[in-house]
């Protein structure tokens, strides 16, 4: 069993800590065309403030330009 797996299940508060402590969130995102993926994570970014002000204007240009 993984030390991971094992805290677990005899400890799930020292786990919790240490999920805590972390400062890299890592994750997938899965679907089919259209499935608002991209949308999603360009939502985490603004929301989390992980994006500058210059990308967000050309973001914002490249987006009226394209209609």
């Amino acid at each position: 069993m993984r030390l991971t797996d094992e805290l677990i299940t005899t400890d799930i508060a020292a786990y919790l800590t240490r999920q805590e402590e972390k400062s890299l969130l890592r994750f997938i995102t899965c679907g089919s065309v259209d499935d608002g993926k991209s949308t999603l994570i360009g939502r985490l970014l603004y929301d989390s403030k992980m994006i500058f002000e210059d990308q967000l204007a050309a973001l914002v240009n490249r987006a009226g330009f394209a209609g």
